[in-house]
């Protein structure tokens, strides 16, 4: 049949096919009459009650989260009610609290044409990537700002991930990670060095104490800083480099993961661990920093006999510890805002980097 010729052309991994079924089903929504915007006057909490609780109700019904259900007080923000919430709260990777805050309230407004949007930008995205991942590789998606490790069609590591912010944002490519630096030090690069370390240096020649940096020029000999006269110092005319040494307040962290590209970016640990917690993680200068390295560290050297107690030795060593991996192992830095996983569920991400309507456009105009 036609339809069985097309699906030939079908990118072949697993995650194309499930992705058309989804944008099928969100496309039969849009027969479904238009619905009116829910305002509510305040933050709704699980088990209070609200008059706008029937509405989201019905909402959740339409959007599929939720099956009808005999409730037992019309007004009631009840347990099954909540467990709807948490689904649509997970589909667009917010914290699953069930609370309906104006983040929340949002995405229960969200068109649906959005989301077919959403999905269509995104099956695109799908034709740009590789048709045979391999079977072993890590992937960080930008805009989930998250990164994971596949191994034999199985999630063996996932973890939040701190992508770069929208004006130094993580570049989309694929690389092969070789090596591994515990306890790394930090030679700071060139953009970081002029919009950000020499203007802290002029403000206070003691920022580069505070943060545990030297000074070195080329061939790797300490200069003092006060000889320097940074009035006349710029990141053109720099002639030196800055290097932070090991430690806990080393911008890495204690590992970072090595996959050499043109882009000098790469994944590691970091000691601002709280910013974990944030839904919005777009907070680094392009780099990926992840939440759990140990365990991804572990993993890739497993078969080299690494575990934790050696590992965490390594990471404190404080001086530079390479060690190289048995094999390559595929990277894939990506951007999906929507896709489908393996169980069928349908995920949507805020488009930190606004590249979705350019896409979209160039979609539709097509010839």
């Amino acid at each position: 049949t036609p339809n069985q010729m097309l699906k030939k052309f079908y990118p072949q991994n697993t995650l194309y096919p499930a992705m058309m079924a989804s944008l099928r089903e969100f496309r039969l929504r849009e027969r479904l009459p238009k619905m009116e915007e829910i305002r509510a006057k305040e933050t709704i909490r699980p088990d209070s009650i609200s008059d706008v609780v029937p509405s989201i109700r019905q909402r959740l019904v339409i959007m599929g989260l939720l099956k009808p259900y005999n409730y037992r007080e019309q007004f009631l923000y009840d347990k099954q009610m909540q467990e709807g919430i948490k689904k649509l709260q997970k589909q667009h990777g917010l914290n699953q609290d069930a609370i309906i805050g104006g983040g929340t309230l949002a995405l229960l407004n969200l068109p649906n044409e959005d989301l077919v949007k959403s999905l269509e930008i995104n099956l695109e995205r799908m034709r740009w990537l590789p048709w045979d991942f391999g079977q072993k590789f890590i992937v960080c998606n930008i805009a989930d700002q998250s990164v994971f490790m596949i191994q034999d069609k199985d999630t063996v590591f996932s973890t939040r991930a701190i992508v770069g912010r929208e004006y130094r944002s993580t570049p989309v490519f694929e690389a092969k990670m070789d090596h591994l630096v515990f306890s790394p030090t930090w030679t700071i690069p060139p953009t970081i060095l002029a919009n950000d370390v020499i203007p802290a240096v002029k403000k206070d020649i003691n920022y580069l104490s505070s943060k545990n940096m030297q000074v070195l020029d080329y061939s790797g000999k300490p200069v003092s800083a006060n000889s320097i006269d940074w009035s006349n110092v710029s990141g053109r005319n720099f002639p030196y480099m800055i290097r932070q040494a090991p430690g806990p307040a080393n911008a890495l962290g204690l590992v970072k993961f090595m996959f050499p590209n043109s882009y000098n970016v790469y994944i590691h640990d970091t000691p601002s661990r709280e910013l974990f917690s944030r839904d919005n993680r777009a907070l680094s200068s392009g780099c990926i920093r992840i939440q759990n390295p140990a365990e991804l560290a572990e993993i890739l050297l497993k078969d080299l006999n690494w575990d934790q107690t050696k590992i965490r030795a390594a990471m404190n060593l404080g001086r530079e510890q390479i060690v190289r991996l048995p094999e390559p192992i595929p990277v894939f830095i990506g951007y999906l805002t929507a896709w489908t996983d393996q169980q069928g569920q349908t995920h949507f991400r805020n488009d930190l980097y606004n590249r979705d309507k350019k896409l979209y456009e160039a979609i539709v105009s097509k010839p």
